[in-house]
């Protein structure tokens, strides 16, 4: 799957290079090529105003794709904190109780001891 991407990103690549110069030539093909420096420059604004247009909107794609991602993310940690909270809650609402069933499990052996004591004396 990356190796295809990379792939995919070469290519895109090469057609914004390639693409601007290539029909700036088609379209003017005519013309000779011109030693004046203004026409240079003219040339220059048209590829970076293409090229740039071009990088922007990918630049846009791929920053809303990774912000939907961080989001995705996010919400499945919450997700996950939110359970491990509610957790934690419910071990400290039974943690309360522990000295009270220590002291009657205690209590209920005494009773069993006593109980027991007392069928052995009847037999």
């Amino acid at each position: 799957m990356k190796n295809k991407t990379f792939r995919l990103l070469i290519i895109g690549v090469g057609i914004l290079v390639v693409l601007p110069p290539f029909l700036y030539f088609l379209n003017f093909s005519g013309i000779n090529i011109s030693q004046s420096t203004s026409d240079w420059g003219a040339f220059g604004d048209y590829i970076g105003g293409i090229t740039n247009t071009i990088i922007s909107l990918l630049s846009l794609i791929i920053l809303s794709y990774i912000s939907w991602i961080i989001s995705k993310s996010s919400t499945k940690e919450n997700k996950n904190l939110f359970i491990l909270q509610k957790r934690i809650e419910a071990f400290d609402k039974l943690s309360v109780f522990i000295p009270q069933l220590k002291i009657f499990t205690k209590s209920l052996s005494l009773k069993m001891d006593s109980i027991n004591s007392l069928i052995e004396s009847v037999d």
